[in-house]
């Protein structure tokens, strides 16, 4: 399983957002900012000569080339596996006996970037893309006379850690004013989303001499084509991690639901948290903290790669 720094996660998020704890909720209300990005991928796509292999005449002599690009658009590194060394064949699966690659490269472009051809694996930065290249050609030997199409699959593999956070106003009774607009922000949303679930104003209502705890649901829901493998928090000895920096205390406990996800143990579960929190005067917003990493598996469009007629001059 791949791994990632998932402090550094924290740190990220946290600076390009700006969603520290805000002292008090007597200014201007916050605007809400909601990421609508994540990993995506474009291909696979097939050429020769430039032409898309579906119109281009191919021969046993074309050297049809195969592109996927995976990009980064969401807020949080994402872990993709590469393979064998010099292969890619973690997410180029499986293609007809008849046909082999002749050549692979693998580059990250945007920022830093790099040539990760040699790597098992790679780390995409927000605003980075991995562009993935085969050649392939018949394998020697190979009877092509009696080869009519070859059909090469793919399948994605990808890690990455999320954050979610919800603003909180937390009033000292029913006449304080209910603050509108709080931020809801979350670092991924695409192909897995991290979704927190909580009424964004309360009251500390008291009752028996115990302040009403506030109420939190955190869970993952898969947006993408593919399979949620696993969910996990990198630390933690929980699924999804849901904290409120400065309760006085929390409870947490797992729950069935109806439309989330599997976690990686065949439980469709979200995290169900109360927290007790500290006396206020009037009016405070808070953050709101959840945080997992989810491991992904999506299989791409196959390519067909049709052999045409051989065109041999003289």
């Amino acid at each position: 399983m791949l791994g990632i720094a998932f402090m550094g996660v924290i740190l990220i998020a946290g600076c390009v957002n700006g969603l520290s704890s805000l002292p008090d909720a007597n200014g201007d209300e916050e605007e809400e900012v909601v990421v609508e990005g994540g990993v995506s991928v474009t291909g696979p796509d097939c050429t020769v000569d430039g032409l898309d292999c579906g119109t281009a005449q191919i021969t046993r002599f074309s050297v049809p080339e195969l592109s996927v690009t995976v990009r980064n658009e969401g807020l949080t590194p994402a872990d993709i596996d590469i393979g064998e060394p010099g292969t890619g064949d973690e997410l180029l699966v499986s293609m007809c006996d008849e046909y082999h690659v002749r050549e692979f490269d693998a580059e990250i472009t945007g920022r830093a970037g790099g040539d990760v051809t040699g790597q098992d694996s790679a780390t995409l930065e927000p605003g980075e893309q991995l562009e993935f290249t085969w050649y392939v050609e018949p394998a020697p030997g190979a009877d092509t006379d009696e080869l009519l199409s070859c059909v090469i699959r793919f399948n994605l593999v990808l890690e990455q850690d999320l954050q979610t956070i919800q603003q909180v106003q937390v009033r000292e009774d029913r006449t304080v004013t209910r603050l509108t607009g709080l931020s809801y922000d979350t670092a991924s949303d695409m192909p897995v989303e991290l979704i927190i679930d909580a009424d964004d104003s309360i009251v500390e209502d008291v009752v028996g001499g115990e302040r009403i705890p506030v109420q939190a649901t955190a869970y993952v829901r898969n947006r993408g084509h593919g399979t949620v493998t696993d969910v996990s928090h990198p630390t933690m000895p929980t699924h999804i991690h849901v904290y409120l920096p400065g309760a006085m205390r929390s409870d947490c406990s797992n729950q069935d639901i109806v439309g989330g996800v599997d976690d990686g143990t065949g439980q469709n579960q979200a995290r169900i948290c109360s927290f007790q929190v500290p006396s206020v005067s009037h009016s405070q917003v808070v953050d709101l903290i959840a945080e997992t990493r989810y491991a992904y598996e999506m299989e791409l469009d196959p390519v067909e790669i049709r052999l045409g007629g051989l065109e041999v001059d003289g």
